[in-house]
This record gives structure tokens, C-alpha cells and sequence, in this order.
């Protein structure tokens, strides 16, 4: 971050911040001038990235690690992310925690990758139905089980089940 225009300015304090925050997890060679740059940029240019990074300092080391910072998922890939993430999942309140950790993880890649210029628009916007997707999917079928055990299954009047269903409307419908 040396090349940062204000070296006093949020993007610094935000790098500085979140380097505290790691408490010795770097190592040497974790970060090269190019992830310094686009730090800078995705701090500069958003504030919730910024933000939820510092909360949980360790959520960009993970995801530079893993490599998926510099990558666009590839298909069904947020399902099983999301799916791993929700396995232990118990209840609603388990339920919100989880899918809130998870959209922050994510939104911070999708945003990562959008302001350091590795996405196109198309991409960016793919990946954000994907995450919504996911999320809608995964929490129905977990809620629609719930209720199933504690009231049985609904059925119209002729008997036939019924599902539960989400209409997506503006640009989560758009896809």
C-alpha cells in the first residue's frame, strides 16, 4: 500500500486496520504488488467490502488462499459453497447467521473481482444472480423441511402436496 495517493487516507487506515486484524495469520509472500493494488482499489471503492474485511480480517486471507479471489466460479460451484456452509445448520436463527456470513464471503469476491477490473459486467451480474439463487434454493428447501416436521405436508383441496415458492421480481428475476 506505499503507493497509496493519501497515505493518511481511509483505503491506508482500512489496510493497516486489517493487518492488525490478521494477528501474525500472514506470511511472507501472501500479498504481492498486484493484490496491494487491488486492495486499495476495492477498499477506495467500497465501503461495505471494506468494512466486512475488517470485521473478519481473516475472510480475504481465506479467500486469496483459496484462489477463488481471482477466478470466477464455475457452475454449480456456489451451490456446494453454500451447501457446506448450511450443512450443520438446525434452525432459522442458525439458518439467517450462516446465509448473512455467506453472502458477505461472497460479495466481497464478487466485489474484489469487479472493482480490480478481473470481471466483466456479465460476469459480475451472473455471479450476483448465482448468489441470490443459491441463497433463495437453499433456504426454502431447509425451511420447507422444517415445516414439513412440524406440520406436516400442505395439500390443496384434492390432496395433492404443495410447494412452497419464490417469485423473483426486478433483477433477480431478470435471469
Amino acid at each position: 500500500m506505499e503507493q497509496a495517493r493519501d497515505p493518511s487516507g481511509p483505503a491506508a487506515r482500512h489496510w493497516w486496520q486489517w493487518l492488525e486484524g490478521l494477528e501474525g495469520q500472514v506470511v511472507k509472500g501472501d500479498f504481492d504488488a498486484a493484490f496491494s493494488s487491488r486492495l486499495e482499489r476495492v477498499f477506495e471503492g467500497s465501503d461495505y467490502a471494506a468494512q466486512s474485511v475488517l470485521r473478519e480480517p481473516v475472510l480475504l486471507l481465506d479467500l486469496h488462499r483459496s484462489g477463488r479471489l481471482d477466478r470466477p466460479l464455475a457452475e454449480g460451484e456456489m451451490e456446494t459453497l453454500l451447501a457446506e456452509a448450511l450443512a450443520g445448520v438446525a434452525d432459522e436463527a442458525g439458518l439467517q447467521r450462516e446465509l448473512r456470513r455467506f453472502r458477505r464471503i461472497q460479495m466481497v469476491r464478487i466485489i474484489w473481482r469487479d472493482l480490480g477490473g478481473e470481471a466483466s459486467l456479465a460476469e459480475t451480474l451472473e455471479e450476483l444472480s448465482a448468489l441470490a439463487d443459491a441463497c433463495v434454493d437453499q433456504a426454502l428447501e431447509l425451511l420447507y423441511g422444517w415445516a414439513l416436521a412440524r406440520q406436516g405436508v400442505p395439500r390443496d383441496d384434492r390432496g395433492v402436496q404443495q410447494r412452497l415458492v419464490v417469485l423473483g421480481m426486478g433483477k433477480l428475476g431478470a435471469r
